[in-house]
Parts: C-alpha cells; structure tokens; sequence
C-alpha cells in the first residue's frame, strides 16, 4: 500500500495552461463555424420564406374566371379542297410587296398548294418555297389571267410559306399571284349562308369569356395553356392558332384563339386587364364530342388558378347552344 502512495506522489503529468489555451481555442473555433453554419442556414431560410410569401401571394392575386355563359358550336369540320382552302401567302408581281401569314395550317394535313393570279399575265411561272416537310420548292405555271393552277404533294404539316419568286413571264395591271393550301378547319355555321357546313352529330367548338376577378392582378393570355378531355380523347395541351375567321376554313380542329372585348377603356394586346374581357374560341379535338357526353376544359395561366370547366353536351346538337 505504502508503495502504491509513493508512486502517486511521484507522477509529475497534468493539465497545463498552454494545453488548456489549445483546448479552449479549439473550442472557440468550433462554435463560431457552428454559427456561422446556423446563420447562414437562417439567412437562407428566411429568404426561401420569403419567396414562398411572395410566391404565394402572386398566385393568390392573380385569377381569372367566366364572364357569363359557356357555348357550344355544331360547326363542321371540312377537309374538301374547293372549300378548305386558305389564303398562305400573296405577291405582287411589279415587286411592291411580300405578305406572308405564318402558322394557319399548323397540324391540319395539308394535301395540296393552289396558286391563283389576279390581273393580267401570259405564260407565267412561279416558283414557291415552303417549311414543309422537305422544304420543298413548287413551280406553278399560269397561263392566263384569273387562273389557277394546283400542285398535289405530299405537303403533311405545312407551315408557312418562305418564298415566292417570279420565274418568268411578264405582268400589266399590278397581277398579284395568291397562294392558297388545303387545310381541315371549322367554319361558322352562319357565315355566308353556309347552312350545310352545320354537324348535327358532333359539338366541334366552344365559345367562352374570361375576365379577371375582383383586384387581380393582368394575366398574359399568350402564356395560357389549354388541355381538353373526355371518356375518349386527351390533349394536354391545344395549340393555339393566330387567326380567328374559322369561316374561312383557317381554324384547325384542336386548337383555340383569342380576342379581346370592345369594351370601354380595353386594350386590344395580349394581358387580360381589370375591367377587360376576352373571347376564347375553341376547337375540340378529333372532330369533337358526341351528345350526351361529359367533357372538360382546364385553362391555366402561368400564374394564378386554373379554371376548369366541365359540362355535358346536350342530347341534340345545333348550331349554337349554351352548356350546363
């Protein structure tokens, strides 16, 4: 026991103060970088807050919604060549202008290309560029004045037209050559008397208002998406087509267009702003929904609620009707 004390005593190791500073410091480090991970941590938190805040008021103050009645259209869907054609491009002989219009036949299955002159010409050719498939260049040869010429081709997914040029011939009287394409499309069942373009069968298109709701924030319309779907079809998203006169046939199935309202103080442009009212016109897609059937439509701005609208077409199609 004695010698057990004694050895005690002898041991001469402890704690000293620079080993003390060391542990200290050591110490001191670990904390602050500890904090300044939690501050961080913090500081980013609060700032995803915020986004969320901000976020989430933008949407809450953004939103739209039915300014009156839902309509349904039994217009008919045309595929025929003497009455499907649309204007795609004109060009003045004498060179005074171009005028190209873009997009009108995207995803209709074009079947041909149509040049007609108007004004007086002999033994002209033109030749015509397009964003089809093959991209394609099309020679027409016009005999005469007010003539036409047709050129079948496989012509699926035409787009646009990107060139006329005049090959040959000469021109009095300022001859403007027109260039028409074939295109599935609507036509309004009132429009120029057209009563056999009426479809008892199918509700093809749908009429509808939009206006903002109480203090919301303008929606741009050009950033709207509509999906469409029913027992049998689904399309997530309808494109959308820049032109408005489905009477001319330039509407194709499946897609929708816009107008803004002549209301007092409207801006004719792309936002929907408070006190502004825009019409929506929509094709249905695959020759649109039989009677009886329930259908729904979802419009979803890029920012706000999504408006759903569902109804069931009625147990007869006519010409124009209000949905429920």
């Amino acid at each position: 026991m004695k010698q057990q004390r004694r050895t005690l005593r002898k041991d001469k190791k402890g704690f000293t103060g620079l080993e003390a500073a060391i542990v200290l410091t050591a110490f001191v480090v670990v904390a602050a970088v500890f904090s300044y991970v939690v501050l961080n941590a913090g500081f980013f938190t609060s700032e995803k807050s915020k986004e969320v805040v901000h976020t989430g008021v933008e949407q809450v103050t953004t939103s739209c919604e039915l300014a009156g009645n839902v309509i349904g259209h039994g217009w008919e869907y045309n595929a025929s060549q003497s009455s499907g054609n649309i204007t795609m491009a004109t060009y003045d002989a004498d060179g005074e202008h171009y005028r190209d219009k873009t997009g009108l036949c995207t995803g209709a299955d074009v079947s041909a290309l149509i040049a007609e002159i108007d004004g007086t010409a002999n033994n002209y050719t033109i030749s015509v560029t397009t964003d089809a498939t093959t991209n394609a260049t099309k020679t027409f040869t016009l005999d005469g004045a007010d003539d036409s010429a047709v050129v079948t081709t496989n012509l699926a997914g035409l787009t646009r037209i990107t060139g006329i040029t005049r090959t040959s011939g000469t021109t009095s009287d300022g001859a403007t050559i027109t260039i028409k394409a074939t295109c599935n499309g609507t036509y309004y069942w009132d429009q120029n008397g057209y009563d056999n373009f009426y479809d008892s069968t199918n509700m093809s298109s749908l009429t509808l208002y939009l206006t903002l709701t109480a203090g919301q924030s303008p929606i741009d319309m050009d950033m709207l998406t509509i999906s469409y779907s029913d027992q049998d079809t689904y399309v997530g998203q309808l494109p959308y087509s820049e032109e408005t006169n489905a009477s001319m046939g330039n509407m194709p199935m499946g897609a929708w267009t816009y107008t803004t309202q002549d209301t007092p103080g409207a801006v004719d442009n792309n936002m929907l702003e408070p006190r502004e009212q825009v019409c929506v016109l929509i094709t249905l897609p695959d020759y649109g929904v039989t009677v009886n059937k329930q259908f729904t439509v979802e419009l979803k701005p890029s920012v706000g609620a999504t408006v759903k609208i569902s109804r069931i077409t009625p147990g007869q199609v006519d010409k124009t009707m209000v949905l429920y």
